[in-house]
């Protein structure tokens, strides 16, 4: 780890440790900030020596980096659009000298096949946003002008994202990756498929209430759900969130397994999410 580089930190950020195999990420407190999501993610997650594997909206780079630790993976990319977050991943994967493992790309999601290729991808992950949008919530004028931007041009240029909001920047980048703003569940499950190879798994969380939807995408773009892994906050709530892997061209047949439990009675993590959080490489954890 190069963590004489000062430079690679910049004014309001911080560095913190993921407590896995010496790893640490770059983070904004008062910007957007990954989430315990990921590291569940992150964890589900298999790619062997001989596979790459594709984050699609990839945010400040949590998943990418702790791929890299949690698997085997022989490369690592990791998408993203908004310039700030583009550039501190880049350099959370700098500080932690994995430039020949992970590559970060400033892109919009729906060009990563263009890229990368199509069906040239072995295992392809997301956190997606989770919000819709609704025509009358959040600007309408902001939401009709990517509208635009995007029948012009087909992708949205990440050079040119910053032009299209009036808002506060650290606002509208959470925005932007909590809900559907720069790019629908549909669109992302649609470039995972055309960027998988035949065979190839894709892995993605979302909230209960979008569980159909992710489903029903997932077979419109012959992605057919294999594992359903049911997330609850704690032992009391109701499972609220859910990880799903799909198979490219797989045959029909889903298996549900027992719901993961965040936390326990008193608050603090149940011993395999604990295991997530301070641990390497572990099998147990993986969905099979």
């Amino acid at each position: 780890m190069d963590k004489n580089l000062d430079n690679l930190i910049l004014k309001g950020e911080e560095i913190f440790n993921l407590e896995c195999d010496d790893l640490h990420i770059i983070q904004d407190k008062k910007g957007y900030m990954f989430t315990t999501d990921a590291v569940i993610l992150s964890n589900m997650i298999k790619a062997s020596s001989k596979e790459t594997v594709v984050d699609l909206g990839t945010g400040s780079g949590v998943i990418p980096l702790l791929v890299s630790a949690k698997t085997k993976a022989k490369k690592i990319y990791g998408i993203e659009i908004q310039k700030r977050l583009y550039d501190m991943a880049k350099r959370s994967v700098r500080y932690n000298n994995l430039e020949d493992k992970i590559e970060i790309l400033n892109l919009d999601i729906r060009a990563a096949h263009k890229h990368l290729g199509k069906e040239t991808i072995d295992v392809v992950v997301s956190n997606p946003p989770y919000m819709q949008v609704k025509k009358h919530e959040l600007t309408n004028y902001i939401r009709k002008n990517i509208e635009e931007k995007i029948k012009q041009n087909a992708y949205l240029d990440p050079n040119k994202l910053d032009e299209l909001f009036n808002e506060n920047e650290k606002l509208t980048e959470t925005i932007n990756c909590k809900t559907e703003m720069l790019i629908t569940l549909d669109e992302i499950v649609n470039e995972a498929s055309k960027l998988l190879k035949y065979g190839g798994k894709f892995y993605c969380i979302v909230k209960s209430e979008r569980l159909t939807d992710l489903m029903v995408s997932m077979r419109n773009y012959l992605l057919e759900p294999k594992i359903i892994l049911p997330i609850q906050p704690s032992e009391n709530k109701a499972i609220d969130t859910v990880i799903v892997q799909a198979k490219k061209n797989g045959k029909s047949g889903v298996k549900i397994l027992k719901p993961l439990v965040i936390t326990k009675g008193d608050g603090t993590y149940t011993k395999q999410v604990h295991s997530m959080y301070y641990s390497n490489y572990d099998k147990e954890n993986k969905i099979t």
